[in-house]
This record gives structure tokens, C-alpha cells and sequence, in this order.
């Protein structure tokens, strides 16, 4: 789980935002690689992190998202709290309530307004 030390450097795209660490390879950050993690943790975390458990319906949620991450937030869901990154519109999926299996979800970038 991530440590969300680097959640709030995210925005120069400089930092990983699970080890909070500058990438050391630029060519790997720009696709959301962290060479110490050995992880795309720039990535979105829609189908990543969080992952929709309903397996009757096909969403975005059930595959890994290929966009930069951009928003952060603390997501619940049965298992816990997770620290991640969402790109736009896994961020308006969540902002607009249409992600049930999301108990509780808390924007860490724009606002501190509660959804869930």
C-alpha cells in the first residue's frame, strides 16, 4: 500500500507518489514507471489499485488504465483505505458517484469534499 509521501509533490511529475523518491529515469517516468518501485505508480489506478469486484459487468474499472495518474485521492473499498492516483475521467467516475463498490472516497488534490 502506498505511503502517500510523494501525493503531494505529484504535480511536477518529478516524484513517485508511492516512495515519495525523484525518478531517476526520466524516459520511465513518462510513462508513470518508477524505476525503484519496479511499478507504473504514475499510472491511474482504475483497474490497478482499485478494482471493480462485480464480474457480471464489464467496466474500466476491471482493466489497468493506461493514463497518467493526475488526481489523488484515499479510496476505501471492503479491504481498506488505498493512496492512488486517477486520471480525469476515472476522477469524474468517482467525483459523480457512479463507482459503487467505492465505500468512501477523499480527494486529496482538488478540495477535501467527501464522496460515498
Amino acid at each position: 500500500m502506498s505511503n502517500g509521501f510523494g501525493l503531494l509533490r505529484r504535480r511536477n511529475h518529478l516524484a513517485c507518489p508511492d516512495c515519495g523518491l525523484r525518478y531517476k529515469d526520466a524516459g520511465a517516468a513518462k510513462f508513470g514507471f518508477c524505476d525503484r518501485c519496479l511499478e507504473f505508480t504514475g499510472m491511474c489506478g482504475a483497474g490497478r489499485r482499485v478494482i471493480c469486484p462485480d464480474m457480471m459487468t464489464m467496466t474500466t474499472w476491471h482493466i489497468p488504465c493506461t493514463q497518467r495518474g493526475e488526481l489523488a485521492w484515499q479510496i476505501t473499498q471492503d479491504d481498506g483505505p488505498h493512496l492512488t492516483l486517477l486520471c480525469e475521467t476515472h476522477d469524474a467516475q468517482v467525483r459523480y458517484g457512479v463507482t459503487p463498490w467505492i465505500t468512501v472516497a477523499l480527494p486529496l488534490d482538488r478540495g477535501d469534499r467527501r464522496v460515498g
